[in-house]
This record gives structure tokens, C-alpha cells and sequence, in this order.
């Protein structure tokens, strides 16, 4: 089952959303941007294909804030983290 990525990025120094390479802002901030991504992901989450929303901290390390499978509880991890539990 596929996922969709929420993916928070940096572009000529705004921030934007990116959905399925459908861009969602601009944004003034990184918090604004993730705010809006989550708000997104929550209202566009199907039960048969998850969601997640991916954010970079200061040294561009991507971490998933929400997951729509874990989504009663807002949880930071590293994106590598997902990638080896998947395994």
C-alpha cells in the first residue's frame, strides 16, 4: 500500500508543501509550512492509503512528524528510522 508524502521544503527561500509534486504556499516559516501539511494530510487521509508528513529540522535530517497510522498521537522520528522498521 502506497503512502503519501507531505513533504515540507525550502524554495527560493520560501517554504511550500509538496503533495505528489502538486506545491501547496508559500509559507514565512518551516512551522507554518508543517502546520499546513499536517492540516492536509488530515483532511485528505483515506483508510486505504496511509499518510505522512515529513519535515526537515536545521540540518536538513527529514523526520515524520504524523502519521495517519499513528494518528492519535503526534510523534517525531527519523525518516530512517521508518525506513528500517519497514524492513
Amino acid at each position: 500500500m502506497a503512502t503519501t508524502l507531505y513533504v515540507v521544503i525550502m524554495s527560493r527561500g520560501k517554504w511550500f508543501v509538496d503533495v505528489e509534486g502538486s506545491s501547496h504556499g508559500p509559507y514565512e516559516t518551516r512551522a507554518s509550512a508543517a502546520l499546513e501539511a499536517k492540516k492536509l494530510a488530515e483532511y485528505m487521509v483515506s483508510p486505504t492509503a496511509p499518510a505522512e508528513v515529513i519535515v526537515p529540522d536545521e540540518d536538513g535530517k527529514f523526520w515524520v512528524i504524523w502519521d495517519s497510522r499513528e494518528s492519535n498521537a503526534i510523534t517525531k522520528r527519523a525518516l530512517s528510522a521508518r525506513r528500517k522498521r519497514a524492513a
